[in-house]
């Protein structure tokens, strides 16, 4: 029999690979002799990524050409919540595994109408397929994260909405109460995005302004008592698969998430926008000071180690530093509390980032090819400025 004790297990297993990999990568130095270059990652059709604000021509405004994935704020003119949106990344990833997507998506969507049980059929039923489903479906689901799933015969499974766990057992939260809190979490997201996002934005520019209002919206817990502790010993991956996290839905009343959950937040927003990012986590030899305070205590604990994204326009690729510029602004509204943020670590080349932290080649992303993540993530250079 599966139980909710397994489920938990094997979600937290699905990181373990990745949160290992990430130690090694504070103490390695080098790196690997072939890099990916752009032409290997999925290809942006629409909107234009030419930097202006014309739409592609000759594209189907109905969805994105290359992946299939509906885009609503292109072809609606207004942004509509997706519950199993994915990351273009893990698309292109899994091109010839399709059977892992349809899982992830049927979990995503059956958490999504908070339904308490679902079936797979046929192929689906293949446990190494269900366990690829289910860690894609935590990763690019912000709802799945608040669930724990169980099953006997990996057929029915069951689900679980905000449990509690004691030396009792368990207690099973309310479906009723799911539904409010993944309704309010809904509208967030959408409120936020048709806020801030036009239909006209490309790709990058879309990366560009959810990045920006997140980091004026919600603040990083700080912790830098316990943060050695919290980021070699305990990984700073675990929020990413362990399940069971409601912050990233409490985030609407709390405002405040941790350094990992801020930046895999920023990730559910890329992964709703259809905009192709990686999460990678840089193995530095060290940091160079910068004008905060916050980001050089951070940078003192840490050697240089450090969490951020990679974001494509299509054509180029960029460093982006959602945490560092998020620190920035926390001391620039100490003095003025209506200060926007300057943004000055969003859309670096490999050059300008290592003028934050010097890191070594020995960098690693989340990736569905395990194999690759395994050989230390080749990643594509970012040869220059966004702007």
């Amino acid at each position: 029999m599966r139980t909710a004790a397994f489920t938990r297990v094997l979600k937290r297993s699905l990181c373990m690979l990745l949160s290992i990999v990430f130690s090694f990568s504070i103490l390695m130095v080098g790196g690997c002799n072939k890099k990916v270059v752009i032409d290997d990652y999925p290809e942006l059709s629409a909107p234009s990524t030419s930097g202006d604000d014309t739409q592609a021509e000759d594209v189907d405004a109905s969805e994105n050409t290359s992946l299939g994935e509906v885009d609503s704020l292109f072809s609606e003119g207004k942004f509509h919540y997706n519950p199993e949106a994915i990351n273009p990344t893990y698309l292109k990833e899994l091109e010839k595994k399709p059977l892992t997507v349809s899982i992830a998506k049927k979990i995503m969507k059956a958490v999504y109408d908070c339904e308490t049980e679902f079936v797979l059929t046929g192929d689906e039923k293949d446990i190494h397929e269900f366990e690829k489903g289910l860690k894609l479906a935590c990763w690019s689901s912000p709802l799945v994260n608040c669930v724990d799933i169980t099953t006997d015969d990996y057929e029915t499974f069951k689900v679980i909405y905000f449990p509690e766990y004691s030396d009792d057992g368990m207690t099973e939260g309310d479906v009723d109460e799911a539904k409010a809190k993944f309704e309010e979490y809904e509208d967030f997201v959408e409120g936020l995005i048709n806020d801030n996002i036009t239909d006209t934005d490309n790709y990058m520019q879309r990366a560009e302004k959810i990045y920006k209002a997140l980091i004026e919206e919600i603040d990083i817990e700080h912790d830098l008592e316990n943060l050695e502790i919290t980021v070699f010993q305990t990984n700073p991956m675990e929020g990413a698969a362990a399940g069971l996290n409601y912050d990233y839905v409490d985030v609407i009343n709390t405002k405040k998430l941790t350094m990992w959950e801020f930046v895999q937040l920023y990730s559910f927003f890329l992964d709703e926008l259809n905009v192709e990012h990686i999460t990678i986590f840089g193995g530095g030899t060290g940091y160079n000071e910068q004008e905060c305070e916050l980001i050089n205590e951070y940078m003192t604990k840490l050697r240089g180690t450090w969490v951020w994204t990679l974001v494509t326009d299509g054509e180029n690729v960029y460093n982006c530093d959602i945490l560092m510029d998020e620190m920035v602004l926390e001391e620039q509204r100490k003095v003025k509390p209506d200060y926007e943020s300057d943004m000055i670590y969003f859309g670096m080349s490999d050059e300008t980032r290592k003028e934050s932290i010097i890191f070594t080649n020995r960098r690693y992303s989340m990736t569905m090819n395990q194999a690759q993540q395994a050989q230390s993530a080749n990643l594509p250079e970012c040869k220059e400025d966004y702007k």
